[in-house]
């Protein structure tokens, strides 16, 4: 059984894929939702920033793990800002530490090898973030990057009742980021995996 932050990021993907089928926006704003829970946001002060979308259908050269691409936003950096970034609204969700976390993008940036990722847990208006151990890879030949984060237990993520946004930082100058998919899956503790070898400290999980 898939898992309430599972169903909402391929829920809003699913809505990003209706959105692009039909008369997307050419110039998604500042913090403005493309579709119910997927937008891009920016530091405003130091840098002006002009996002286009573009529906990529037709183009061989868009594909991504030999599939069409969703969609491929472009982006006109002027400054330096201080935050530049992809974001999914994604649901409550209690974790446990010893959970493996996998983040999976079929997405191309050729100005960036790769991207990190981490979690915005919000509980009660207390806000805290939650790293992936791992960069998503999305650089070289255009195809699936995976990102995996086993949970700790100091990770922010913890927060009981906590509501998570996946936040992907992007370059913080001028890309062009292909997207086809982006899925978010757990692994429960119980499944006795890892995302990297024990140390000393995760025998305290």
């Amino acid at each position: 059984m898939r898992t309430a932050c599972e169903r909402r990021c391929a829920s809003v993907m699913n809505q990003l894929r209706g959105l692009m089928a039909g008369n997307p926006p050419s110039a998604p704003g500042n913090g403005t939702p493309l579709v119910d829970g997927f937008y891009f946001s920016w530091d405003k002060e130091e840098a002006q920033v002009d996002l286009t979308l573009e529906r990529p259908a037709g183009d061989k050269q868009a594909r991504l793990a030999g599939q069409p691409a969703m969609a491929r936003f472009r982006a006109r950096v002027s400054g330096k800002p201080r935050w530049l970034s992809l974001n999914v609204s994604l649901d409550t969700q209690d974790f446990a530490a010893g959970d493996v976390l996998a983040l999976v993008g079929a997405l191309h940036c050729p100005e960036a090898e790769s991207l990190p990722a981490f979690l915005r847990s919000d509980a009660g208006g207390a806000q805290g973030d939650t790293p992936f151990s791992e960069p998503l890879r999305c650089a070289g030949a255009a195809g699936i990057g995976v990102s995996l984060h086993t949970v700790q237990p100091a990770d922010k993520l913890l927060a009981p009742g906590a509501f998570h946004t996946l936040i992907v930082p992007l370059p913080p100058h001028d890309f062009t980021l292909l997207l086809g998919d982006l899925r978010f899956i757990t692994l429960p503790a119980s499944a006795g995996l890892r995302s990297q070898p024990p140390s000393l400290a995760s025998y305290a999980l």
